[in-house]
């Protein structure tokens, strides 16, 4: 033991040099000088310009300090330093080369670091050369006011010279050296005991069951730890599982059932989250580098941001990994998706929300539901929260999606109500929330289902709606399985079960009708199992005869070889809906017309990427603004279904308010106020009240603007104009009759 005190001791002491992968150097590289300073990292082999390292928490960064001798300049690669304003990095022999410390500087006379915002990070110490500029003679930085402008000396002092300091540091690896000592000394104590009580556990007999105390303890330990499941800390005060093992194994055996147990501790301890990993991944891979900008724009914005780290970051896996265990965690991507979401990165947020349906009532997600109307949140949550949490997580969330609160609405378990009774569902408030409505449904079957049966039937209803139904098993009526959700859900189920797909979906799972104040009748499915279902296409501008398409539908009956109970065939004609794209361009078409800028839409790689490249050009060869625009839209119609929905979101940027202005009978009226007093109007309209107005205008363009104070023209023709553009928008008729009747005067 005293010769390990003795080496604990001397060593400190001894190791003046520099630790691998630090040198002393004449001087750093050139301020302000980032290209040089990369150079002298590259040179060094840090890893912060390197490709095969996206992490910014496992980078190595290029360091140039004074050390804490103030004595030398020495460079080296240390993971990523936060120094606070007012003070200097410097490398500190105690931390070798590993990170940066600092020392204050708030007596230097100019230089000391002061940035915007606190701390700053390695990759800014290039902009701070007073924190390097040193007098190595004299042992001072040159902006202390008693520093010697310059060294009387060319000689540098070794860092263990025996001086006054030299001896503060001494005793500081003195008291260093003691605690090691003391630390090992606890750790053999320690290991001793364990070795001891082990060898006296192995030995000793086991006694008869249920006789000593020995045995009462141990079955108490294993009841402890099945039913200590929720917390770790309780699983920590009671005899670990090795003690158990230790009783009932004798021999060789024993140690390696424990060390069996460990290993597999371990490795359950240390094995990754795959799940969470290849979302990681798939975010990354997915992630456009405009997207890594708007959604790094975003965050900046957020008021727990780091600035400074997040300027360093330079492509999509780094941004990653900086919201992982911030806004992205493994049971929790609800605050990502609303990043993502306002970001415009929809890709991304359809990936976290494929994440979170996968990993089923494991995972908070949301569900963003827009549309024509008025849209809103679903926060999927598998676990119970207060109603203090759940009320803070809406807010949360409500400000950056620009929703109201009672737009936001949790979707979980303990919202839903079971049916307990055969007799027909009705609409119901859930006792102590006659806010929420809620609907029962009831799926009647051919025949009574088994345990396995009612088993696969709940998972088939999860699939088409997760996490909005409760299966109700009824022990009087066996072939009824009752469920109760919110009016939402239950009408988009029923609407489900109304279409082809649906009842043939239902016929498959021996359903007759299902009940939802409303009977919704199932027929029978061919061979008990499977529909026929026939989609005849017609050629172009043609239109089939029924009694063709039934005489083909009783061919292709024949020729299969199937039997139909019923000799009918129902012809059915199907009408397209039309999607929400094209209703909202046709409904905001001059709008659209007027406010669009083309170069801006077609700069957008996302946006540019939904269409054919010939088309793109015919755009370029057009001259007017208008024309372009009008084949743009052009363009979006004739897009396949899934891409004419991913174009909205770019055009509603600058689409109208959707909010009402006034009834239809008021709108009229106004109208026919105008047209009545039309001739009055222009001749009272002056370019004073037009510039009055402007601010309260919807959708005014520069070439609107250019009509309305066109010198050349007469004041009559300017006022025309502005009436003309005034008709086009509803919003902005209300605007001109309360401005030009109450402030104005006109045509009174």
């Amino acid at each position: 033991m005293k010769s390990l005190l003795l080496f604990v001791l001397m060593f400190p002491v001894l190791a003046s040099d520099l630790p691998k992968g630090a040198y002393r150097v004449d001087s750093c590289p050139k301020p302000y000088d980032k290209e040089a300073w990369k150079n002298a990292s590259i040179e060094l082999g840090c890893s912060e310009h390197s490709s095969s390292s996206n992490d910014i928490r496992t980078k190595t960064y290029y360091h140039c300090l004074a050390s804490a001798y103030i004595n030398e300049t020495i460079e080296f690669c240390a993971k990523l330093a936060a120094i606070e304003r007012g003070k200097c990095p410097i490398y500190n022999y105690a931390k070798g080369a590993t990170v940066a410390t600092s020392r204050s500087c708030a007596n230097f006379t100019k230089g000391c670091p002061n940035p915007r915002e606190s701390p700053y990070y390695s990759w800014s110490f290039f902009k701070y050369p007073e924190c390097w500029s040193i007098n190595k003679v004299s042992r001072c930085f040159h902006e202390e006011p008693n520093c010697p402008p310059e060294e009387k000396g060319n000689d540098t002092l070794p860092t263990d010279e025996t001086t006054t300091d030299g001896t503060g540091q001494l005793w500081i690896f003195i008291v260093t050296g003691l605690a090691t000592l003391a630390i090992l000394l606890f750790l053999c104590c320690l290991l001793s005991r364990r070795n001891r009580y082990l060898r006296q556990c192995c030995t000793k007999e086991k006694p008869e069951v249920g006789t000593g105390p020995e045995k009462q303890t141990m079955l108490r330990v294993v009841n402890e730890q099945e039913e200590s499941t929720e917390s770790s800390v309780e699983k920590d005060q009671h005899t670990t599982p090795e003690q158990v093992v230790c009783n009932e194994n004798a021999g060789s055996e024993k140690g390696q059932l424990v060390n069996q147990c460990s290993s597999i501790q371990m490795t359950c301890e240390r094995f990754p989250d795959i799940y969470f990993n290849n979302l990681i991944y798939d975010l990354s891979v997915k992630m456009t580098k405009d997207e890594c900008k708007r959604i790094k724009h975003v965050l900046n914005d957020e008021k727990a941001a780091d600035s400074d780290i997040l300027v360093g970051i330079e492509n999509s896996l780094e941004l990653l990994n900086y919201m992982k265990g911030k806004y992205l965690y493994s049971d929790n991507v609800a605050f990502a998706q609303t990043i993502f979401w306002v970001s415009k990165s929809f890709s991304l947020y359809n990936i976290c929300l494929g994440y979170a349906k996968d990993r089923r009532n494991k995972v908070i997600f949301i569900e963003i539901e827009t549309g024509i109307d008025k849209p809103k949140c679903v926060i999927n949550c598998p676990r119970v929260f207060s109603d203090e949490t759940k009320e803070n997580l809406k807010k949360t969330l409500a400000e950056p999606l620009c929703l109201d609160d009672d737009a936001i609405i949790y979707s979980s378990e303990e919202n839903s109500e079971v049916q307990t009774s055969c007799k027909k569902p009705t609409d119901f408030s859930q006792e102590g929330d006659s806010n929420k409505v809620y609907k029962g449904l009831e799926f009647h079957v051919k025949e009574n289902l088994s345990e396995s049966e009612k088993e696969e039937f709940r998972e088939w209803i999860e699939e088409l709606h997760p996490y909005k139904f409760h299966q109700n098993d009824l022990p009087d009526c066996p072939n009824v399985v009752s469920y109760t959700t919110s009016c939402e859900h239950a009408e988009a189920l029923t609407n489900y079960f109304k279409t082809d797909d649906g009842r043939i979906a239902a016929s498959n799972k021996k359903v007759t009708k299902i009940i939802c104040n409303e009977v919704i009748t199932i027929g029978d499915a061919i061979n008990g199992s499977h529909f026929l279902h026939v989609t005849v296409r017609p050629i172009e501008n043609t239109k089939p005869k029924v009694e063709h398409l039934r005489a083909a539908a009783s061919l292709i009956v024949e020729k299969s070889g199937l039997k139909m109970k019923e000799k009918e065939v129902y012809v059915r004609e199907k009408h397209e809906e039309a999607d929400d794209t094209k209703i909202f361009i046709e409904k905001n078409r001059e709008h659209l017309l007027r406010n669009l800028e083309p170069r801006a839409l077609l700069s957008n790689h996302e946006f540019a990427s939904y269409f054919d490249k010939d088309d793109m050009a015919k755009i370029g060869i057009l001259e007017n603004r208008r024309d372009k625009i009008e084949h743009l839209l052009t363009m979006c119609t004739k897009l396949p279904a899934g891409e004419v929905e991913k174009v909205l979101p770019y055009l509603e940027e600058s689409a109208p308010s959707r909010k009402t202005i006034g009834s239809d009978a008021e709108l009229d009226s106004v109208r026919n106020w105008i047209q009545g007093n039309r001739e009055s109007l222009l001749e009272e309209i002056e370019p004073n009240f037009i510039e009055a107005i402007l601010d309260d205008m919807k959708g005014v363009s520069s070439d609107d603007r250019a009509l309305w104070f066109d010198g050349s023209k007469s004041r009559k023709q300017r006022a025309k104009n502005f009436i003309d553009f005034v008709f086009q928008n509803d919003e902005n008729v209300m605007v001109f009759k309360q401005k030009a009747i109450e402030e104005f005067g006109l045509a009174d």
